[in-house]
This record gives C-alpha cells, sequence and structure tokens, in this order.
C-alpha cells in the first residue's frame, strides 16, 4: 500500500481554495456596516499540478516504501523461524521429559524394593536409622522426579497441541 501512495507522487493533483474576506477603513465617512457590506470580497480558485521534475522525491519515496516493504517481509520471515525454533524446542523437551518419567519410573520401582528391604533389615536390627533415612530419602527424591517429569511432558505436548491449534485438555 505504501508502495502505491508513493507512486501517487507521479499522478497530477488538484486543489481548490477558497477564501473570503473584508476590509474596513476609518475616517473615511461611512459607517462601519455599510463598509462590511460593500468590501466584502470572496474568491475560488483550482489548481492543476503536473509533476514534471520533482527533484527525485517521488523515486526515493517508492524505493522507501519498497524497503519498507522488505523489511517487513524480513520480520515476518524471522517470527516464522522463532516460532519453529519455539515448536521444535517444545517438542525436544516433551520426549526428553518423556524418557526421564519412563527412567524415573524404574528408579521408583527400585527405590521402593531397597527401601522395603531395608526397613525389613532395621526391623530386624541388622540396620540404623540413617542407613532407613537415607533409603527413604533416595524413594522420595526418585518418586519427586517422576511426577516432575510427567507433568512437565503434559505441559510440552499441551503446548505443542495449542501451536497445531488444538484444543488444550485441561486436566
Amino acid at each position: 500500500m505504501d508502495i502505491e501512495i508513493a507512486k501517487a507522487g507521479y499522478s497530477p493533483t488538484i486543489s481548490l481554495s477558497g477564501g473570503v474576506g473584508t476590509n474596513t477603513l476609518t475616517g473615511i465617512g461611512q459607517n462601519w456596516t455599510n463598509q462590511m457590506k460593500s468590501n466584502f470580497n470572496g474568491s475560488l480558485g483550482v489548481t492543476l499540478s503536473i509533476p514534471i521534475f520533482d527533484n527525485r522525491s517521488t523515486k526515493t519515496a517508492i524505493n522507501k516504501a519498497k524497503m519498507g516493504l522488505q523489511q517487513s517481509e524480513l520480520e515476518v520471515a524471522d517470527a516464522q523461524s522463532n516460532l519453529a525454533l519455539t515448536i521444535q524446542g517444545f517438542w525436544i523437551n516433551a520426549m526428553t521429559n518423556q524418557q526421564r518419567f519412563r527412567s524415573a519410573q524404574v528408579s521408583v520401582s527400585s527405590a521402593e524394593e531397597s527401601y522395603g528391604l531395608l526397613s525389613e533389615q532395621f526391623r530386624l536390627g541388622l540396620k540404623n536409622i540413617v542407613e532407613l533415612t537415607n533409603a527413604k530419602t533416595v524413594l522420595l527424591n526418585a518418586q519427586q522426579s517422576r511426577l516432575e517429569s510427567k507433568y512437565m511432558t503434559i505441559l510440552y505436548l499441551q503446548l505443542l497441541n495449542f501451536y497445531k491449534g488444538e484444543e488444550m485438555n485441561l486436566i
């Protein structure tokens, strides 16, 4: 649109102008009202301007408009590239967290089994409270890691659905 506006500088222009006025003088023996009526004047003018030489201002304006168009196209391409990188990052994060979730499930089952064995040994007096507490801490950390990776996977999958234009499912 800016290019078309700039190209309009090559087209002739027509302008219309008009004016109304009056004048009064003092010391001529006429009262002010009569002078206003008798000295009332109006003017109307039409101007046709044909651009012959404009010192390259129209060509410069067209070139600036073309550069603005190219800049806009570059900004759109940049935004598309950034969006693609964002979506790719969400996909990678979803897959990574999915793998972390699978690994955390194995860690939780291993930690639960280890804690169960240590609890039984503690009950029999073979292990002390520090070892039991450490096993419980390992179990809790594994459970926390499993939950974190589960919900991070869900988050990134929901973000991918959003960018696909699908409805987001609230859990």
